[in-house]
C-alpha cells in the first residue's frame, strides 16, 4: 500500500512540474534574441522586418518616425551600430490583467554608435499575439 501510494503522489508531482513548465511564460533569453533582431531591422533601416517584432496591438506604429526623433531627441545613431551593454535587471509575469496575457520586461544599458542610453524593453503574449509592446528610451546619465 506504501509502494502504491508513493507511486501516486510521484505521479502527481510530476504531472504538476511538467505544467509549470509548459506555462504561458516568456524567458529572459526569448526577450534578449527579441530585443537583438528588432534592433538588427532598425539598423537596416528595414521598417517592415523591425514591425515583424512588435505585438499585434503596437500594429499602427511608425517605427521610422518613432526612431528618428529618439535619434534626434538623445542624439543617438541606430543606423551606426547598437549593442546591449550590460543587463540591468527584469520582471516577468505569467499573468497580467493589464495586457491580459504574460509579459517580460528586460531592461539594460546600451549604445548606438557610441553613445550610451538605458533601454527597457516589454514583451507580451496573449491571444491577441507576441511581441515588443512596450519600447522605452532614456538618457544614459
Amino acid at each position: 500500500m506504501k509502494k502504491k501510494s508513493f507511486i501516486i503522489a510521484l505521479a502527481i508531482l510530476l504531472l504538476l512540474l511538467s505544467l509549470t513548465s509548459c506555462s504561458g511564460g516568456i524567458k529572459g533569453d526569448e526577450v534578449k534574441t527579441l530585443t537583438a533582431d528588432f534592433f538588427g531591422a532598425v539598423r537596416a533601416e528595414d521598417w517592415d522586418s523591425a514591425k515583424t517584432y512588435l505585438h499585434p496591438a503596437l500594429d499602427d506604429l511608425d517605427l521610422k518616425t518613432y526612431f528618428l526623433e529618439v535619434e534626434e531627441a538623445y542624439g543617438l545613431d541606430f543606423q551606426e551600430a547598437f549593442k546591449v551593454e550590460r543587463y540591468t535587471g527584469f520582471h516577468t509575469s505569467f499573468y497580467s490583467s493589464e495586457v491580459d496575457g504574460s509579459s517580460y520586461t528586460l531592461t539594460m544599458e546600451a549604445t548606438a554608435g557610441e553613445k550610451p542610453f538605458l533601454l527597457e524593453i516589454t514583451a507580451v503574449r496573449n491571444d491577441a499575439g507576441y511581441g515588443i509592446y512596450y519600447i522605452t528610451i532614456a538618457e544614459d546619465k
